[in-house]
């Protein structure tokens, strides 16, 4: 922290790395470079098509650097097969996001059209590489899915 590392190799621990040294190799990687928070978030549980809608997301960067790649924060609903149905992409810019000791508001406004049947949804977000090569970015909170994302509401009413 001192340094306000980015990164760090694994160096030279020896064949052997104590429990100890392992555990502050761990801690050290942990706190270099960004980490990503959604501290919280307010979005409707019922979404009426063709009509505007807002998604509001406290985010906080815990880590000690900016990530200094293009990243899109990506809101979607999908269907009870883990399909997405609909997707849109957050005005959240998280390139030169800087670490902060509190959250930054974004509010993004949406419309779900009318060739999105009705139903219910879960409503995820994620974070993907813009050119879809690397995966998506995992944020520093719990609760990841298999697919990468992470589940704001698990039951989303589209009218």
């Amino acid at each position: 922290r001192l340094y306000h590392a980015t990164s760090f190799g694994n160096g030279n621990y020896g064949a052997t790395p104590t429990t100890t040294v392992r555990d502050r190799v761990r801690a050290a990687s942990k706190a270099s470079g960004y980490r990503f928070k959604i501290l919280n978030g307010e979005a409707p549980q019922t979404i009426t098509r063709n009509t505007a809608f807002s998604i509001k997301t406290v985010w906080q960067n815990v880590g000690l650097a900016p990530t200094y790649e293009n990243w899109n924060v990506v809101f979607e609903l999908q269907n009870s097969s883990n399909a997405v149905v609909w997707s849109g992409t957050s005005t959240r810019v998280l390139k030169l996001f800087l670490p902060a000791a509190s959250g930054t508001t974004t509010t993004d406004n949406f419309t779900v059209p009318t060739t999105i049947p009705a139903g219910t949804y879960k409503l995820v977000v994620r974070v993907k590489d813009p050119q879809n090569y690397r995966p998506n970015l995992s944020l520093a909170v719990n609760g990841r899915n298999s697919d990468g994302s992470y589940t704001i509401f698990s039951t989303v009413t589209v009218k």
